[in-house]
């Protein structure tokens, strides 16, 4: 009887204790911070200015259908809310005094690929839904760019963290 006692017991505790070590195992880990920039090892930024978070890497060029199904798809960080960001979130990575690994104004722990990742903002007056605006890391500015397939730009998905 003490027997199957200790060993419930002893059972009880591993399972806790596994329990709780699987529950922590999913928690981001800070690995970085620039200004309001976090970096997590799951390869998440956080603007803890906006409540925003980016993935720490774009995609490669694409043209704007394929970066919208890309960000829509996107599943960084183990989260499922990623969507194709707007011009104006888009410009809130932009800083002049920083410098990210490819030389474009904006923290270092995002790694856009190449310039001027696509937003979600269409051109006013486009019926024919021909345009979409991208941001220009190097100028600091957004610009309207052709949705055809000639024009290639990084999808850089954005998804709103809830508090």
């Amino acid at each position: 009887m003490k027997k199957s006692i200790l060993f419930i017991s002893v059972l009880v505790v591993i399972s806790l204790a596994w329990t709780f070590t699987a529950l922590g195992a999913g928690q981001p880990k800070k690995i970085g911070q620039e200004e309001h920039w976090v970096a997590f090892d799951n390869g998440t930024v956080l603007d803890t200015k906006t409540n925003l978070m980016w993935p720490s890497k774009s995609s490669k060029p694409m043209n704007w259908n394929d970066a919208k199904k890309y960000a829509d798809n996107f599943r960084g960080g183990g989260y499922q809310d990623w969507r194709q960001p707007t011009a104006a979130e888009l410009e809130t990575l932009m800083d002049p005094w920083l410098k990210s690994p490819r030389g474009f104004k904006l923290t270092k722990f995002i790694d856009i690929q190449e310039c001027c990742p696509w937003s979600s903002d269409k051109k006013p007056g486009d019926k024919q839904d021909l345009y979409r605006r991208a941001f220009d890391f190097f100028r600091g500015a957004a610009f309207f760019a052709t949705k055809i397939n000639d024009q290639k730009n990084p999808s850089l998905p954005v998804r709103k963290v809830k508090k």
